[in-house]
């Protein structure tokens, strides 16, 4: 009976590589998840400076008095 040439994966090594892939995958969603809400935080921040900006402009411009 011949042998076949090795050229396929075993079983095995394809359960460790999908067991690395869902391990890495675990790390990195959290970390992902807390860069979104951070980056979410900083546009907010940025939007209301923004905001403050264009109230002091608004001021100015009818000489200190505020909206109506």
């Amino acid at each position: 009976m011949e042998k076949k040439k090795g050229r396929g994966f075993t079983l095995i090594e394809l359960l460790v590589v999908i067991a690395i892939i869902g391990i890495l995958m675990a790390i990195l969603f959290p970390l992902l998840a807390r860069a979104k809400e951070n980056a979410r935080a900083a546009t907010c921040l940025s939007n209301m400076k923004q905001l403050i900006v264009a109230f002091r402009m608004y001021i100015q411009d009818y000489d200190g008095y505020g909206p109506p």
